[in-house]
């Protein structure tokens, strides 16, 4: 059975949104599309959903808006940007060769730069979880809906048709 739900909760300028898809499958095989600001809170969320649903291919997409913690801005590491920027001096300064754009050039080699992962605050954590809860309580709704619609049609199915 599908079944799908939305909810959103808000205080000021923060809005949490919750957004939860489901279609058939024999075993809960759930896919969580979050900012990262809420990886401490995967395994509580993950709980929660199979708290509410035992099988299907469910998807789930958290989105927060309005928080200054959702700016993910990358963060440099500058103990690896010195090493590099050192070593690349040495290594030009050697072959005789001009440094050009050095911050530029160190900033493009992998994991100097890294994804920020933020953290929650308790209010944008308490309108996430508001949003979840009212999100299964749709999603719950909508799946009474469909399985209403789906055993009507089935008992029609099963009578017998006059000739």
């Amino acid at each position: 059975m599908t079944a799908y739900g939305r909810a959103s909760a808000h205080s000021g300028q923060i809005k949490a949104e919750v957004e939860l898809r489901s279609v058939n499958s024999k075993f809960l095989d759930l896919r969580i599309k979050m900012p990262l600001l809420f990886k401490d809170k995967e395994m509580e969320i993950r709980q929660l959903v199979s708290s509410y649903v035992e099988r299907g291919k469910v998807e789930m997409t958290i989105t927060i808006t309005g928080s200054e913690n959702t700016i993910e801005a990358p963060s440099i590491d500058p103990v690896l940007f010195r090493k590099y920027v050192r070593e690349i001096q040495a290594l030009a300064a050697d072959c005789g060769l001009p440094t050009g754009d050095i911050i530029t050039q160190v900033l493009r080699i992998p994991q100097v730069l890294t994804p920020s992962e933020g953290s929650t605050s308790d209010v944008e954590w308490q309108l996430t979880h508001q949003a979840l809860l009212e999100a299964f309580q749709a999603f719950i709704r909508f799946r009474k809906t469909e399985g209403a619609a789906l055993a009507s049609d089935l008992v029609c199915a099963l009578k017998p048709s006059r000739h």
